[in-house]
């Protein structure tokens, strides 16, 4: 089969092809297939406005080859919850205006949204996108039911009054560029990620006017580029309080002002000496006192090296008791060393070993 398009129906009398040749059967029906490799559906193909026309219809099955809905093709069918639209490149305007669509899943990297392509459609909950290369205005107004919209890649503009009077409570921004007037009046937003400054973003976002609001009073707004990550103080380092959890990206977040800094703690030293290396035959030990929060030590001391006899094998007593300073040594430790200096004769002595001072 070669592939065709469902012309457009333009003509006075609201009426098209399908109402022609199927009359009030249409009233009726409940699912619709497109076969073939039919590539588009044509303007005002399903939206005759006409009272009784699709009045019971609720889901369409399009087949993969379809990827252009053109404007008004499916719209004020009330009824209509359910369309496959993951192949669809290009959505005309008011292609679903006034359904009652309520999932929109569109995997094309570079899809097109037209003006109001989705307006006043009160039971869409959620919309997921790969990419989108244009957005229309009015694309999502009155949708009040929508809670989700992502998209995967960037959106370079928001139109004006896109996303007006939706249930969207957060949104990520991105890259955004630029935002129309009213974008996102009277939503339920409260939460925005953007990649940017503030300084950025206020100049991006256009002023409250007697028409309203382009982004509500209160949302908040989690500017990336001015962000630092929020922590706790260290002995050395200071930390940065907690401004808040994004929406969107789930990053705890500061911004390094004086008001959010939280000093340093400075170290708590322990009261008595912690061994760090013990002692040995060949070695000085040596002995410090630790920071109870970090690893930091301070008045770090060297060990003292005490050379003390073999025991006689046969009459179990010490031949001799040597001591012998070394660097750091205490004032108790020197009378030590000058008492077993004084006792013992060092000619005598058979080995060395080290041991842990008296303190």
């Amino acid at each position: 089969e070669k592939p065709v398009v469902l012309p457009d129906y333009k003509q006075s009398g609201w009426t098209s092809e399908w109402r022609n040749k199927y009359g009030s059967q249409l009233n009726d029906v409940k699912t619709i297939e497109i076969q073939g490799e039919i590539t588009q559906i044509g303007e005002f193909n399903f939206n005759n406005g006409r009272a009784g026309a699709y009045d019971n219809l609720e889901t369409v099955k399009l087949s993969p080859s379809v990827t252009k809905i053109a404007a008004s093709a499916f719209g004020e069918v009330a009824t209509l919850k359910n369309i496959n639209l993951n192949n669809v490149k290009e959505i005309g305007t008011a292609a679903f205006w006034k359904t009652g669509v309520e999932n929109i899943t569109l995997d094309d990297a570079g899809t097109i949204i037209a003006d109001n392509a989705f307006s006043e459609c009160t039971s869409l909950t959620s919309v997921t996108v790969k990419g989108i290369k244009s957005l229309g205005m009015n694309a999502f107004d009155g949708c009040t039911s929508l809670i989700t919209f992502n998209c995967e890649g960037n959106i370079e503009n928001i139109p004006m009054k896109c996303f007006q009077k939706t249930a969207i409570k957060a949104f990520d921004f991105k890259n955004v560029s630029s935002v129309g007037r009213n974008a996102f009046n009277k939503s339920n937003l409260k939460s925005a990620c953007y990649t940017g400054t503030k300084e950025q973003w206020d100049s991006m976002i256009p002023a409250a006017s007697w028409s309203g609001s382009t982004i509500p009073a209160g949302t908040i707004v989690h500017c990336k580029a001015d962000a630092i990550e929020s922590k706790d103080a260290t002995c050395t380092e200071n930390g940065w309080k907690e401004v808040g959890v994004c929406e969107v990206c789930g990053e705890h977040y500061s911004y390094p002002t004086e008001e959010n800094a939280i000093p340093a703690t400075g170290h708590t030293w322990s009261e008595d000496y912690v061994v760090d290396k013990a002692a040995t035959c060949t070695e000085a030990g040596e002995k410090s006192k630790h920071c109870t929060a970090c690893d930091a030590k301070e008045d770090v001391q060297e060990m003292v090296l005490l050379l003390v006899p073999a025991a006689d094998a046969t009459k179990q007593r010490p031949k001799l008791l040597k001591r012998q300073a070394i660097s750091g040594a205490t004032g108790k430790e020197q009378q030590q060393l000058q008492y077993l200096n004084q006792k013992f004769r060092p000619e005598n002595a058979l080995h060395a070993i080290r041991v842990k001072p008296e303190i």
